[in-house]
């Protein structure tokens, strides 16, 4: 939690599908990875970063993204945060600009996913256009994929990261970031010679920063418009609400078409309208908090070569005391980790 990284993905934009990645590059852990209509909205992006931060009790030291104004929401959360818990930050936002060339940890797990995570969720996606089910140019074909298949997605996307944070990384002997299983890094950070540097925020600030960047009844933050998604609920309620998987994805999408089709031809004044502002919420505006000086970049070369700049001590980064915290933790102390496993027949 020095600095957090985030970047957005639109692989699967022409299906009506964008994803946003949250990053923590020192443990390697993913802090979020999330799919939806949308990821132009600095609305939404700022849901995604104030909900980790909820998870995680607090922010990092410095927040990090390319300089897309969909991430303006996270900038000025993060900024007005640390400026509220420490007012010496005033005149500084607390958010540092990369380009895609720079902000290259989010890249190379996006370029990771794009082999080991994507290939059977399009398999499934361009089957449905293949075989003319599925037209992005057709307001209600799009709204009822979105409907179905987003929090299916979602459910696969939070799988992964749940996999992905508890596993280790392959061993790497030039790699100067700690190695081993990013949930224990972040849960035990003492057994790797550092510190968690989460700035605690209170609940109620949180709040403060969801109404004002990323309030719950922002047409942004709603899965479909409100009228459309009443509707979807009562087609999707008299086929059973089956539960949707990658196998059944396009037979159920399919019999909720012909349903609601029906409907449309019943109210076809009030359909249309749900369906022509169905994307209204899609990008918006919001301006950054003014007048304020940007940090510096995060790798200077300077005399004697590079030099890191987080957020720890301006960028100097944190001096430990090596044999004092090898005592203080006990050297002869036993930090095997073990996994507790449960009979199931037990637990029914």
């Amino acid at each position: 939690m020095d600095v957090l990284t985030m970047d957005q993905h639109d692989k699967h934009q022409w299906f009506g599908l964008r994803y946003h990645l949250g990053f923590d590059p020192f443990p390697g852990r993913i802090a979020w990875f999330r799919v939806w209509w949308s990821n132009r909205n600095p609305k939404v992006t700022s849901k995604y970063f104030l909900d980790s931060s909820r998870e995680r009790g607090g922010v990092p030291l410095v927040s990090q993204s390319d300089p897309g104004s969909e991430n303006y929401g996270p900038a000025n959360c993060q900024t007005a945060i640390r400026h509220r818990l420490d007012p010496s930050l005033q005149n500084t936002r607390q958010h540092r600009w990369k380009n895609h060339t720079q902000n290259v940890k989010p890249e190379s797990v996006w370029s990771q996913m794009r082999r080991n995570f994507f290939p059977g969720i399009e398999n499934v996606l361009e089957r449905g256009v293949i075989n003319g089910l599925f037209d992005i140019n057709n307001p209600l074909e799009k709204l009822t994929l979105r409907f179905l298949a987003i929090p299916m997605i979602q459910a696969l996307c939070d799988s992964y990261a749940r996999r992905y944070n508890s596993s280790p990384r392959r061993p790497d002997k030039r790699k100067v970031l700690p190695q081993g299983i990013p949930d224990i890094i972040c849960a035990k950070p003492h057994l790797y010679n550092t510190e968690d540097f989460t700035v605690k925020v209170p609940h109620e600030l949180f709040d403060e920063m969801e109404a004002k960047y990323a309030p719950p009844d922002d047409p942004a933050l709603q899965l479909t418009p409100p009228e459309f998604q009443v509707l979807a609920d009562t087609v999707y309620a008299s086929l059973g609400s089956p539960v949707i998987t990658l196998n059944n994805l396009w037979g159920v999408y399919s019999d909720m078409l012909e349903g609601l089709r029906l409907l449309r031809e019943a109210q076809t004044e009030s359909f249309q309208t749900v369906l022509q502002g169905s994307d209204a919420a899609f990008n918006c505006e919001m301006p950054l908090i003014p007048g304020l000086e940007e940090l510096r970049e995060g790798l200077e070369i300077v005399p004697g070569g590079p030099r890191y700049m987080g957020g720890i001590n301006l960028g100097e980064g944190v001096v430990f005391d090596i044999q004092e915290q090898e005592s203080e933790s006990g050297d002869d102390e036993d930090h095997r980790e073990y996994a507790d496993w449960t009979d199931l027949e037990d637990e029914a």
